[in-house]
């Protein structure tokens, strides 16, 4: 699962095996915490939450707010 980015504790992903899904997206998980459930968001049309993995509300906005921020860059590697 190649790493895109790591942005504070946060480490931003793609995993190999949903290369077939249609729509952009990109998968989200703590750096330090073992066995934590990614959240998912799509990337296309629009930035929308698809799973919230074991996030809070508040961290899935701060979340958001980053890949907002670096989009294009996102997109350019998914």
């Amino acid at each position: 699962m190649p790493k895109l980015f790591i942005f504070r504790n946060i480490v931003f992903l793609i995993f190999s095996v949903d290369k077939s899904e249609k729509r952009k997206h990109i998968h989200v998980v703590k750096k330090s915490v073992q066995n934590f459930a990614p959240a998912k968001f799509w990337l296309e049309p629009s930035i929308e939450l698809s799973k919230k993995g074991d996030f809070s509300t508040k961290e899935l906005n701060a979340i958001k707010k980053i890949i907002i921020k670096f989009e294009k860059d996102i997109k350019m590697q998914v």
